[in-house]
């Protein structure tokens, strides 16, 4: 057993549980919707509308508690304080839900107490402007604790010393989730001296964490389900790393064999309406995105143009669905033949170990370059390859042809869709994740890919471009 130190102290009073957080989520929800009403009154009343009734209005405060109802029975709860990459796109899909079952029940209950013909427009802007605002008012929240440093957890993560050491990388590569590790025990499995459940209990609740994450138990299920328990009573919030991560799926749930808990796997199934739908949204996508974009797209080309000699587009080659070779388009970001100049550069490779080549202070990198690498708008072209049917909106990292030969057999699948413009390396830390934690993650994304799951990696793509991290 190794037991690596952290800090002692218990974490400050003005820190919050998961369940306060959870609470502090309601009053923003209650907030948001008093707004919307308010702004759906004055639109009306910009538009030349008559003001809403009496009943309406009453009506619609009566029907906040159903809105909170509906919330905690459908999930709106689960992630605010407890999920660790708790983000506006999160929230949207399930505000989503819940305010549309809402408004239903608010114009039902229009049509009941008031006679004649119900104007729908209120309910549609009430449901439209209320989706916008409680995920906004949520993400003002996340934003208040970040900045009070309240939505600190402390952390103790137990378990073999392979599943430890692949937990407190991942915390340290992403501050924002304000996790603090307070501590940590490697049991390595069959040795001698492992301590028994209630001495982990004891260091847990001495060193103050509120959050406790097992990697990896090395003893019997009995011992495992006895320290959960005693860590559960204790107050702590427990995370159990699953296994198997790489192929958990949509698809995958948790069943039971007469009460033992069973997590269910099938295999990965994309019908050919799926993968037509997904084409036919990228094409769209990508062909109003470089019209809007046009403009942006124009300023930048004229600043590289000025900035450095050399080509505005730069050109490489990649590999796409089915292991296919084609040309990836990005904005130069480099000085003129610096792919001749990689040598003089190798000492800086953050990724010695593989082709992977990246470096925080690339002298290679031109001033302009630098700019626009920190907000990835460097890899804007991109969307012609989108258009021309190369890559998609969200998909696997594109690799390079250095990089696609080390990619191991069993990773293979990442190559059964198209590559993405962003996917969930770009968003969970880019450069800051290693190779084999990037070719895991793509593996997991095709084996999960679900609509869903591409509009939250689409929107905290946004976050991630407008407070970006592990870009160089």
């Amino acid at each position: 057993m190794e037991l690596l130190d952290g800090p002692t102290e218990r974490p400050a009073s003005g820190q919050l549980d998961s369940h306060r957080v959870r609470r502090l989520a309601l009053g923003s929800d209650v907030a948001a919707l008093a707004l919307t009403l308010a702004l759906v009154v004055g639109l009306g009343a910009l538009l030349g509308r008559g003001p809403l009734s009496g009943v309406e209005l009453l009506l619609f405060v009566a029907s906040i508690p159903i809105w909170l109802v509906f919330g905690l029975l459908l999930g709106a709860y689960q992630l605010p304080g407890r999920a660790l990459g708790w983000s506006f796109a999160d929230d949207l899909s399930s505000v989503f839900f819940v305010t549309s079952v809402w408004a239903w029940f608010w114009l039902i209950g229009r049509a009941v107490v008031e006679a004649g013909p119900i104007p729908v427009l209120p309910s549609v802007a009430v449901w439209a402007v209320a989706i916008l605002l409680v995920p906004s008012g949520r993400a003002v929240l996340r934003a208040g604790l970040r900045a009070s440093n309240r939505n600190r957890q402390s952390v103790f993560v137990i378990g073999s010393p392979a599943g430890v050491g692949s937990v407190l990388p991942r915390i340290a590569r992403q501050p924002d989730w304000g996790l603090d590790c307070v501590g940590s025990i490697r049991i390595e499995p069959g040795a001698p001296g492992a301590p028994e459940p209630s001495e982990i209990v004891s260091m847990v609740r001495d060193r103050g964490a509120t959050r406790v994450v097992v990697a990896g138990w090395p003893a019997d299920l009995a011992e495992r389900t006895a320290l959960l328990r005693d860590l559960l009573e204790l107050g702590a919030d427990v995370d159990l790393v699953a296994s198997d991560p790489e192929l958990l799926g949509r698809s995958s749930f948790l069943d039971q064999l007469e009460g033992l808990p069973i997590l269910a796997l099938s295999p990965r199934r994309l019908s050919r309406t799926t993968i037509r739908v997904k084409r036919a949204i990228d094409t769209a996508a990508a062909a109003v995105m470089l019209t809007v974009l046009s403009p942006l797209l124009a300023y930048i080309a004229v600043r590289i143009k000025l900035d450095s000699p050399g080509p505005i587009v730069f050109k490489q080659q990649r590999i796409g669905l089915g292991g296919a070779h084609f040309e990836v388009f990005k904005f130069r970001t480099m000085v003129e033949g610096a792919e001749q100049r990689k040598g003089e550069v190798s000492s800086l490779n953050m990724n010695p170990e593989n082709q992977m080549f990246k470096a925080v202070d690339d002298p290679r990198v031109t001033k302009y370059g630098a700019r626009i690498r920190r907000h990835s708008l460097d890899e804007l072209p991109q969307l012609w390859n989108v258009l021309r049917g190369e890559m998609s909106l969200v998909g696997p990292r594109p690799l390079s042809v250095d990089e696609a030969v080390q990619v191991p057999d069993r990773y293979q699948a990442r190559y059964d869709t198209r590559p993405g413009l962003t996917g969930p390396w770009q968003v969970l830390g880019r450069s800051d994740i290693p190779f084999e934690d990037m070719i895991k993650l793509d593996y997991m994304y095709v084996n999960s890919w679900s609509p869903r799951g591409d509009l939250k990696l689409l929107l905290q793509t946004v976050g991630v471009v407008l407070r970006p991290h592990g870009a160089y």
